[in-house]
């Protein structure tokens, strides 16, 4: 039986949790009937690097570095040409994007290359409390265009699903998935009397 293709796109592997996700999708699948490839872009100069945690799941991501959080029009069109290049060459069966930039560029070309289907992460939002109300309206804008060629949109929360259905304006249940982190926090616990 055939391999399927998932590239996965994420905006950096920077400290937290949906570094961890990505790379633990990435190798995880990779023991099924899963072919993976991992994107990221680059850190800023605040952030704390988390790409080890690629090196020790035998990891190995594509770097663009025009991918970052910062808004760039000559970086983020970069970034989409060569997130559709690669999309065309590899051919894969999904594109799996995570956080908000790789969400943006990486479906925007996945559409573009004729992905045959496109899945997003939300590891949070944006809709409230960071951006004056123009800036706000203007990222849910551009999400409900996202979301009408998405063909699934994961929340990792029951509160971010209604907040994400809400302010997208998303009335097929079945296009939003809850599916809550999972992480091993096994090697996290040293008392032995904390496991009983």
């Amino acid at each position: 039986m055939a391999k399927i293709k998932v590239l996965r796109i994420i905006t950096r592997l920077n400290i937290g949790g949906p570094a961890r996700q990505a790379v633990l999708l990435n190798s995880e699948l990779a023991k099924e009937n899963f072919d993976c490839v991992l994107i990221t872009g680059s850190l800023s100069e605040a952030e704390g690097d988390m790409s080890y945690i690629a090196a020790e799941s035998s990891v190995k991501p594509v770097m663009i570095p025009a991918i970052g959080r910062e808004l760039s029009i000559w970086n983020d069109l970069v970034s989409f040409c060569r997130i559709y290049s690669i999309i065309k060459k590899e051919k894969p069966h999904i594109v799996h994007t995570h956080m908000a930039k790789a969400g943006t560029v990486g479906r925007i070309a996945a559409k573009a290359a004729g992905a045959p289907v496109i899945i997003h992460t939300f590891h949070g939002h944006v809709f409230h409390s960071y951006f004056s109300e123009q800036k706000t309206r203007f990222f849910i804008g551009i999400e409900k265009i996202l979301a009408r060629f998405t063909d699934k949109i994961i929340t990792v929360s029951e509160r971010q699903k209604k907040e994400i259905k809400d302010y997208l304006s998303i009335s097929d249940d079945g296009k939003i998935a809850l599916i809550p982190l999972g992480f091993d926090l096994d090697k996290f616990i040293t008392d032995k009397d904390c496991t009983a």
